[in-house]
Parts: structure tokens; sequence; C-alpha cells
């Protein structure tokens, strides 16, 4: 199996640095040194970043947490030049087998959001390229899968985190992760993925068909329901016939084709049906318990009956009666202004008037006489018309008190206007009369000539006026208002009066001797009301007990099945009906057949869903087991080697020395199988704390890069036979970077190891320990590498 290492680095434009080339000449150790912040991460990040697409510690980073664009790109230097990371790789064995592969992008080229730090199309935008040579520029784009293929490795951006590459400051990121997860990064490191995707398919088999199985039972027990009938005997055939014919009633019992027809559902028709067979057997009482209801109805609310006795002989002529009416109370107001001698500045049609009341007279004349008393109205002074209102009023008060008196033939006389006890209305009229004179010594001379004009009109003309219309307001055509207010009671009470009258006439009862054919109000209506209501009451005819509590029933059937169509009712016979039900049960028989077949099909399902989930259930747990057998070798392969180096490197600590690999398994109690579900990093001390909770920093590291080397070590996979760790000494002393470096030297003499570090004596040490073996070693000065052109400029000052 081919292995690689890196030759050569071309970085163009990434980050701070503006164009380089690194050369590792085919040394076993490299270390980069040179002070901090002048690019030693950089060329750790310019690998990951080829390889991977993105940068961890970067992409993994949340600080920005909403989706806001960036104007700059973080990973270019220059925004509008574009960013080149180029790699040669040399296999090991063959320094004439070499690949070219670089990873490009131009910032110009990408959105605002696609310039955050953590987006997600990094494997879309961040293109890989094949060159032919290092120095050459053709070069072409290939896939993800064909710089594996190149490489010689499967997956080289999942295993780079975990063999090749041990961050600065994120080196723990594994040891960070829950037990669960870090049970799926072990799962690929020992390339168990498959194997793990295939024993969760088998798991998603098992679920459905458990899924499917339930649905199975569930579809056989209510099959099981409709199935108990007798399915071995005979059926005879029945002949279809519709029963119903008509566009506008939808019967799916009265179909040729009845589906579908379970048990439930033909016992629902069949009990309709016999409905409708009692129902027409039960017409005629079902019609006369309608109409018994309806009467009943009438009978509750008697308004219907009154506005029948009050309203229906003048329901053609109430709009007349109204307007007669109208005008009576017009006249009676006109009247009224006139007995008040009110008739001054009043518009009063007197030729009417005198009409009405049969008087001849000439009208031009009078009309003139009334003319002359509004011009002097208006010349007379405003107390002279207040006397004189009060005057009017007076005699007005007067007059209807005389009448009054006269009703009511009283004895005691009071006087109307102060109280005072009289003898007789003789003496109260001469004091009457006497006040009168003293008010209308208060009169102007206008006021006196209207007074005596309007006098002298009324002893020519309009007393006599008076007295004849109110012989025409009290004469026999004169509408009573309490006969008219009746009326409007029950105006629209009924809308429909000849079928109303019909209605009763139906029922022997002639309203005729009831309905109130004169225009004068109904005092006895509730007498008459209640004739009637008896009649009512003998109308009714009584039905049996079985069509009463079958009413509801018989109403559903006729109205909502039927739609009220007494004709189609009618035309159902027992015998046809009787046909219907043989008929349906025939259908029921076939088609239960059919249900029994199907049935069995459901049964012949359900076995083999059941033998299907028992070889899950056989096969399953070997798989597991199997799985966990490989996955339990494969860590104590590493466990011995993880102790080693964690004990080399951490020496020792307060819980002992080294670190152990602790498997957690998990019982599931459904399928009894048993299988690892979690590791944890311990250390020998009893205690099933992970090392996360106890170590220091310093110690979380060493562990991280003991874990590493002993993956390393143990799987010793094809692909890139490098290891990159980042200033891995900065939380060591002395005696464990003594250690660290010869483990290195003594384990892993075959491999590439590139190293970084600040301090110049470290970085001595570490050379002298690999020279002194004769291992091929080089250094590289980051800062004066990277930044020669800006080291040479006068004006760059560190």
């Amino acid at each position: 199996m081919n292995k690689y290492m890196l030759n050569r680095i071309h970085i163009q434009n990434f980050k701070s640095v503006d164009n380089a080339i690194i050369s590792f000449n085919g040394a076993i150790l490299t270390v980069l040194d040179g002070p901090n912040g002048f690019g030693k991460t950089t060329i750790y990040d310019a690998v990951e970043f080829l390889v991977t697409g993105k940068i961890r510690r970067v992409y993994s980073n949340s600080i920005v947490t909403n989706n806001r664009g960036f104007t700059d790109h973080l990973l270019s230097k220059d925004q509008y030049l574009p960013t080149v990371i180029k790699i040669e790789f040399i296999n090991i064995d063959n320094s004439k087998d070499r690949c070219v592969i670089s990873r490009e992008f131009s910032a110009t080229t990408f959105s605002n959001t696609q310039k955050r730090p953590n987006t997600n199309d990094f494997i879309k935008i961040y293109n890989l390229y094949e060159y032919e040579s290092f120095e050459s520029e053709k070069k072409k784009k290939i896939s993800e899968e064909r710089m594996n293929e190149l490489l010689s490795t499967k997956n080289l951006k999942d295993e780079f985190s975990l063999f090749h590459y041990i961050e600065q400051d994120e080196s723990a990121h594994l040891l960070k992760k829950n037990e669960k997860d870090r049970m799926q990064v072990i799962s690929k490191l020992f390339n168990i993925e498959t194997e793990m995707e295939q024993k969760k398919f088998l798991d998603n088999v098992k679920r459905k068909l458990m899924t499917n199985k339930s649905q199975t039972e569930r579809q056989i027990k209510q099959m099981e329901g409709s199935l108990n009938i007798t399915l071995t005997k005979n059926i005879e055939k029945v002949q279809y016939l519709q029963l119903i014919k008509s566009e506008d009633l939808e019967i799916l019992w009265d179909k040729e084709n009845v589906e579908p027809l379970d048990k439930d559902i033909k016992e629902l028709y069949l009990n309709e049906i016999d409905d409708i067979s009692k129902l027409v057997q039960y017409w005629d009482e079902y019609k006369q318990q309608l109409k018994n209801i309806e009467i009943q109805k009438i009978i509750s609310n008697d308004k219907r009956i009154k506005a029948i006795i009050i309203f229906s002989e003048f329901k053609d002529d109430y709009s007349k009666i109204e307007e007669e009416y109208k005008k009576q109370e017009n006249l009676r107001n006109v009247l009224l202004k006139i007995k008040n001698k009110e008739i001054i500045h009043e518009n009063i049609d007197w030729v009417y008037l005198f009409d009405l009341a049969n008087i001849q007279i000439d009208g031009s004349m009078f009309t003139q006489r009334i003319s002359l008393l509004e011009i002097l109205d208006r010349s007379a002074s405003t107390i002279s018309k207040l006397v004189e209102k009060m005057d009017k009023t007076r005699e007005s008060l007067f007059e209807d008190y005389k009448q009054y008196l006269h009703d009511r033939n009283k004895e005691n006389i009071d006087c109307p206007l102060c109280g005072d006890r009289k003898h007789s209305l003789l003496e109260l009229t001469e004091e009457f009369e006497a006040k009168s004179n003293e008010l209308r010594k208060d009169y102007s001379e206008s006021t006196k000539k209207i007074k005596s004009e309007i006098d002298e009109i009324y002893k020519l003309y309009v007393n006599e006026l008076v007295e004849n219309l109110d012989k025409v307001l009290e004469g026999e055509n004169r509408l009573d208002n309490q006969f008219v207010e009746q009326l409007r009671q029950y105006v629209d009470v009924i809308s429909d009066y000849p079928k109303a009258l019909e209605w009763f006439k139906n029922l022997n009862i002639d309203m005729s001797e009831f309905i109130n054919k004169n225009k004068k109000y109904v005092s006895e209506l509730d007498r008459l009301v209640v004739n009637i209501t008896l009649k009512l009451e003998s109308s009714k005819v009584e039905v049996s007990d079985f069509c009463k509590e079958n009413l509801m029933i018989f109403d559903q059937l006729y109205k909502n099945r039927f739609l009220k169509k007494e004709n189609i009712l009618m035309s159902l016979h027992q015998e046809d009906l009787q046909q219907k039900k043989n008929y349906i049960e025939y259908l029921y028989l076939i088609q239960a057949s059919k249900l029994y077949n199907e049935h069995r099909k459901l049964k012949k399902r359900l076995d083999k869903i059941n033998d299907n989930i028992s070889r899950l259930n056989r096969i399953t747990p070997i798989f597991t087991e199997a799985i966990n057998k490989y996955r339990g070798k494969m860590i104590s392969d590493v466990e011995i080697p993880f102790y080693i180096y964690s004990g080399k490197i951490i020496q020792n600590h307060q819980r002992g020395i080294g670190v152990f690999i602790k498997e957690e398994e998990d019982s599931n109690q459904s399928t009894v199988e048993s299988q690892l579900k979690a590791i944890n990093f311990v250390p020998p001390a009893k205690t099933d704390h992970d090392i996360i909770h106890s170590f220091s920093s310093g110690q979380i590291s060493s562990t991280v890069i003991a874990l590493t080397l002993a993956i390393n070590k143990v799987y010793n996979i094809g692909g890139i036979s490098t290891i990159l760790i980042d200033d891995p000494v900065q939380t060591m002393d002395e005696m464990n970077m003594a250690s660290f470096i010869e483990l290195l030297r003594n384990d892993f003499n075959n491999k590439q190891i590139i190293l970084s570090t600040h301090e110049d004596r470290v970085s001595l040490f570490m050379r002298y320990k690999f020279q002194k073996y004769g291992l091929k070693v080089n250094n590289i000065n980051v800062k004066e590498h990277l930044y020669k052109d800006l080291l040479e400029n006068e004006n760059f000052n560190l």
C-alpha cells in the first residue's frame, strides 16, 4: 500500500502570507520554529484546508450566531487575488511517485454569506485541482473521491484530525465529545462504519416490520369481527331490483353494486329498509299524526287564530282603512283648533270643511274675512295677544268642563280654574264671564276688532260648521281607534289567508262565523279563540302508540331520505322491500367470502412478517456480537500502546501512571442484545469518571498526543504517512518533553513528523535527539521564510 508524505507546500495569498514555498526535503523530523505569531499555525492550517476544505477550529466556532454576511474573506489576504494552497506529496518508498493537489478559490466570486467563517458551502466553493507537476500551470478539477484515490486512502477528510493532526489549542476535541459521539468516531477509525450502517439498517427493517405487524394484526382483528357467518353454505342468487327511480335521491343500498358491505353496514341498510317498510305500513297514521302536531302548534300559538278573526276580512282593504283613519284623525285635529278659535295663520281648507259639513257658503268671501283677521293680528301688541290667547284657553277649558258636568251629572260644582265651590252652573258661568270681561279690558284695538270679527264669524258660520263636523266624526262610518289598533297587531301574522282558511275548512271548521266583518273592535276575542280551539281539539284523530314512538324515524326517512316525495314512497311495496333485503344479504355473503380470502392473505402475510422478525432476532445479536468483538479487539490493540505512551508522556499524575480505555455496554431488554455504546478514558485509580473531568489542560493535550500516536502505531494505514503536531511542548515540562521526543524517535522514525515550537533550545534539542541516531532532520524559521520580503524592506519594523 502506497504511503505519501509532504514534500513541498506552495502558499499564495493565504491569511497573512503573500507567497511562499516550504520544502521539507524528505526529513523525518521537521521543526517549524521562530517567534509566536509569525505563521507556524498558518502552515498547519494550509495543510488542513487543502485536505478537508475547512479549518476545524474556525468552522466550529459559533461566535457568529446570526446570518449576517461579511465583506471580506477570512483566509484571503488580498480580496481581489486568488488564494491557492498547493502541496506536493511524494511516495516514501518511491521518490518518483509524486502527486500535486491544490485547493483554490477567489473571494470576489463569493457572496457575503459565503464569506462567513463557518459557511456550509465549503465543499462547493473551495475547488480541488490536480497538477501535472509542482511547477506546472496545467491543472484539472477533481473531486474529494479522486483525492482519496490519488493518496491511496478511503476518507482522508475524516481521518486527518484522528491520525495526522494534533492542534495547538483544540487538540482535545475528540475527548470533549460525549461518550456516544466518541463511539461513532472510533467506528470510523476502526473502519467498521459500513458494518455499523448495516446494523442500523437491520434495526430499521426490524422496526418497520414490527409496525407492519401491528397494522396487520389490527386489520385481521377487524375482519374477524365481520366474519361471524357461515361461508360453507350454498349462496342463492337474488335478482337486482331498483326500488327508487329518482335522480334527486341517491340511496347507496339501492345500487346494483353495494360496496363496501361489512357486517355493520349490512345491518344498517337492513334496519333502514325495515323502517321504510313500517313507514309505508303506517303511512296514514303518520300523516294523521303530522296533522295532529300541526293542529297542536296552532292551538299552542293562538296568534294565528286571532289574526284570522281580526284581519282576514279586511286584508284587502287594510291600506284604504289606514288612509281613511288618517284623514279622520286629521279632521279631528283641525276641528279641535277651530273649537279653540285657533284659526288665524292656520292652513285650514275651509272650502273642503264646509263641503264636508254640507253647508252652502261663499268661499271667497269667507276666505277674505279670515285674511283680514290675519292682517289685524299682525298689528296687535304682544301683551294683547297673550291675553287673547289666555282668554281663548280659559274659554276652551270652560266649555270642556261644562260638557264634563253634563256627562257626569254632577251636583257639586267647582271652578276648573281656581277650585272654588259654586252653587250652580249659572253662578259659575256668570263669574267666568265677569273675569273674561276684565281680561278683555287689556285688549288692544286690533285685538278687540279680531275678537269681534271672530265672534261674528263663529256666530254666522263656524258654530254650525263645528256642530255638523262633530256629527260627521261621530257618525256610523267613523273608524274606532280601538278597531284600528287591533287590526295593526295582526298585519304580518299570516302571509296567505286563503290558504289558512282552506286549512281550517279541511278540518270541517267554518271560520266565517268567527271572523269580524264589521269595522268594530272585537271585545270578545278570547272567547272566540276558545271556541275555535275546542273545534281544533275535536278535529284531532288518535293514532297508535307505535306510530308515536317511531315518529322521529319516520320523519327522518320521509324528509331526509325521500325529500318529502310521497309518490316515490307510496310506489314501494312490501314484497319489493323484502326482495331488496334478500339482495343485500346475497351481496354480503359474496363479499364476505372475498373478505375471508383477504383474511387468509393477511394471516399468511403476518406469518411471513413474524418469520422475518424471528430471523432478524437471530441475525442481529450475531451481527452485534461480531461488531463488538471486532471493536473490542481493536480497542484492546490500541489500549496497551495508549497506556504506555500516555504513561511516558504524562509521567506520574495524581491518580497514577497512564490512561486506560474503558468500554461501556448497553443492554436492550427487548432483544437481549449487549453492545458497546460508549467509551471512556479513565486513570488507573478506581473511578468511573472520565479524565476530561479531572486532568489539567496540559495533561489532556498530552493524552490526545498519546492516543494519536497509539492509533498510528497500531493501524499502519496507507495514505499520508505524516504526523502534524502544533507546539506539543507548550504544556509539557522538561521531563515530559524528553520522554515525548524519545518516543517519537524510537517508535515513529518511519513517519514524517512535523512539529512546531517557539523556543530555539527546544528546537535544537528535538533535532539533536533525531540526528544522534542518524535520522534526517530539517528546521524552518517560519518568520524568516514566510516574511522574507518584508524583513528585507527597511521600512518593516517588528
